[in-house]
């Protein structure tokens, strides 16, 4: 079901949490969930609902999908012969879908690149400063669900900008790298999943007392980890100005 909202909507990184809690209401309107065109038949959405269905107990398999009639419908229009009792689904051009995919695609090397500068460049104590900060935001806003893990770029350099004023000067190269990769203000009010920095925090389960030698080598290690995987992601990452306009028909 989520595969075929986003093959439709692309996926909703502006807008993930709000997609979260309204898949969530037992009322739902899928018509509403962000980016949705306008245009969809209502098929579309009774098979998008099914597919949703929480407890897959009672979710209906591939198989049965197989005959909903939306997908019935594209069968028989492949055979030039859609019948009469699946007319309510109308076959649409969806506009947009190669920008929305190359958005999404871009974005993932973004939230990997940020992933590696905060946790090779921040020390574990500030990571788990960061962590705390985070963790308090999504625990106080009544919009936002801890379930799903998530907040934006924007608040990530907010808490790193607190930081290096009070306690890390780690934070503020943090800040300066994150400000470096491409399209990074374009990525601020995109959904990035902090729940991927907690490994980071746990105990190595070594002698804590390294010599200054020994842990010199490992943060020249993490540094050039870090510099390694910010140049990959700037080199594989799709440039605003080179995408292609792709129709989907559905």
């Amino acid at each position: 079901g989520v595969v075929l909202y986003v093959l439709v909507a692309g996926y909703p990184a502006q807008n993930l949490q709000a997609a979260f809690n309204l898949l969530h209401k037992a009322d739902r309107d899928l018509k509403t969930l962000p980016g949705m065109p306008e245009d969809m038949p209502d098929t579309y959405y009774e098979m998008l609902d099914k597919m949703l269905t929480y407890r897959w107990k009672s979710r209906k398999t591939a198989g049965e999908m197989l005959e909903d009639e939306f997908v019935m419908f594209h069968q028989a229009l492949e055979d030039k012969n859609p019948e009469r009792e699946m007319m309510r689904t109308q076959s649409v051009v969806l506009s947009g879908t190669g920008e929305k995919a190359a958005d999404a695609f871009g974005f993932v090397k973004f939230q990997r690149s940020l992933t590696f500068i905060l946790a090779t460049l921040l020390a574990k104590g500030d990571l788990e400063s960061l962590l705390s900060y985070i963790e308090a935001k999504v625990s106080t806003d009544d919009s936002m669900d801890s379930k799903l893990g998530v907040i934006e770029v924007k608040d990530i350099k907010s808490f790193l900008q607190t930081m290096g004023k009070h306690t890390s000067m780690a934070a503020n190269g943090c800040l300066a790298s994150i400000n470096q990769q491409d399209n990074a203000q374009a990525y601020d009010n995109y959904s990035y999943e902090y729940t991927l920095l907690k490994p980071f925090t746990q105990a190595d389960g070594g002698n804590n007392e390294l010599d200054s030698s020994t842990r010199s080598v490992r943060l020249s290690k993490k540094a050039k980890a870090a510099r390694e995987m910010m140049a990959l992601s700037s080199s594989e990452r799709v440039p605003r100005k080179r995408r292609s306009k792709a129709n989907v028909y559905v």
